[in-house]
């Protein structure tokens, strides 16, 4: 496989990187367009090699006010970066210019009815909300996702 450096480089390079993040649970094609989140605030860091990756889960997933996620790790020699944090841990690789992130979470503690309060809060739509809550609680059975970032 053939790993491209520009966008690790150019975090590298300016520190902090702060872009676009996308959050994806992985579900059946029916409910695949439900099951993809852009999250705000949040910031990939590097320093002297070592790569920090900040952001907050989607209320729509965890509830409102969740703790933030935080991860750190470096780049392997193979291109891979490997990630760690008090939540779990991402493997990620650049492809493209696009930096793509398999992540597993640890003792999430999450709160179903907070989550569909915030899924109600969201939509008016009865079967959008469902669907959401379908997602939700997939991702709260088997917390795992896609964090991709996009320059």
């Amino acid at each position: 496989m053939k790993v491209l450096v520009p966008f690790i480089t150019l975090i590298f390079a300016s520190g902090a990187f702060a872009t676009e993040f996308n959050y994806m649970v992985p579900t059946s094609e029916e409910l695949k367009p439900f099951a993809t989140f852009k999250l705000q605030g949040s910031i990939i860091h590097a320093t002297d090699g070592l790569i920090k990756l900040n952001y907050q889960l989607p209320a729509e997933l965890v509830g409102e006010n969740y703790q933030p996620m935080s991860f750190v790790g470096r780049r392997k020699n193979d291109g891979q970066i490997d990630l760690r944090g008090d939540l779990g841990k991402a493997k990620c690789i650049e492809i493209n210019s696009i930096l793509n992130c398999d992540v597993e979470y640890e003792d999430l503690n999450i709160d179903l009815a907070a989550v569909e309060l915030a899924i109600n809060n969201q939509s008016a739509n009865p079967q959008q909300r469902l669907n959401q809550l379908e997602v939700a609680k997939l991702f709260s059975g088997e917390p795992v996702g896609i964090l991709q970032v996009v320059p």
